[in-house]
């Protein structure tokens, strides 16, 4: 019986998450000026692997938040001013400074993740020509093949120019045959749709990348793969989770995130719309004044 609703899960990721933030901030801290225990070791990697929980399941709820929205401008809105707001916290917790610019804090990578599914929804209503749209999806299988090249490293062996352009043009044929089987299930239409968001998400992966999101592209490649189910709350999950654990065996827990996606009801619950706002800069300050008051 589905009994968890969006509050519930909400408060799900925001636990997971303070629990991977305690770990990453002042118990990490602690081991690196200190040392510690192997158990204390043992207590900080299995901290941070339940935090690989609360990522896509914000990612799920900012999907259904973009779906059930009345004013996405506000929605948006709210997650960029949150985004600014919440960058000194996360660099004082995180790297000890008032600004760095080397990693921006989550609330970036949902912003642009919103905005990745507002263009979506705007492409496949928009009566684009088809020539724009074979075009698009033509630069969408470039630009998406570019950057997993980027982020599966070759062997030495496959590591030269002829080598990597052969593979390009592999894992381009790969996405677009994985187009083709879908456009056998859904129709030439949808395949030109589905080609011109795959440009989207490319153009908002690389974004996500240069702006050095927290997940940066990867977390817009979940985002995409959880809009593309929505509405099948366990197979949106897990396609996004998925899409995370892809990149690393440090993001398998995330896959964990599909059993409270799986007794979701679709109701909202509690009214917490400001209460995960607020509590993303105010825990990293608390976070950031507890190392502090420890003299760490």
């Amino acid at each position: 019986m589905k009994r968890l609703s969006g509050s519930t899960l909400k408060i799900t990721a925001i636990v997971t998450m303070l629990i991977d933030h305690i770990a990453a901030v002042p118990l990490a801290r602690l081991l690196e000026l200190y040392g510690g225990p192997a158990a204390l070791r043992v207590a900080y990697l299995v901290m941070r692997q339940v935090g690989r929980i609360s990522f896509p399941i914000f990612l799920f709820l900012l999907a259904e938040g973009f779906g059930k929205t009345s004013d996405r401008a506000r929605y948006a809105l709210r997650l960029g001013v949150f985004a600014l707001i919440s960058e000194i916290p996360f660099d004082l917790a995180f790297h000890r400074k008032t600004l760095e610019f080397g990693l921006q804090n989550v609330f970036f990578t949902l912003f642009l993740g919103f905005l990745a599914m507002w263009t979506y929804d705007f492409l496949a209503k928009r009566a684009l020509p088809k020539a724009l749209r074979w075009f698009l999806c033509a630069v969408g299988t470039a630009l998406f093949g570019v950057w997993l090249m980027r982020h599966f490293p070759l062997p030495p062996a496959f590591d030269g120019p002829l080598q990597k352009l052969l593979i390009f043009g592999y894992m381009c044929l790969a996405i677009l045959g994985l187009l083709v089987l879908y456009a056998k299930s859904f129709g030439r239409e949808k395949l030109l749709i589905a080609g011109t968001n795959l440009a989207a998400m490319a153009a908002f992966i690389w974004l996500a990348d240069f702006l050095r999101t927290d997940y940066s592209g990867e977390g817009i490649l979940a985002v995409t793969a959880i809009y593309a189910f929505r509405g099948l709350y366990a197979p949106s999950m897990a396609a996004g989770s998925a899409a995370l654990a892809l990149f690393g065996v440090n993001e398998l827990t995330a896959l964990f995130a599909v059993v409270p996606a799986a007794l979701y009801n679709g109701k909202r619950g509690l009214k917490l719309k400001y209460f995960f706002y607020i509590f993303y800069p105010a825990h990293l300050l608390l976070l950031w004044g507890t190392v502090r008051l420890l003299g760490m």
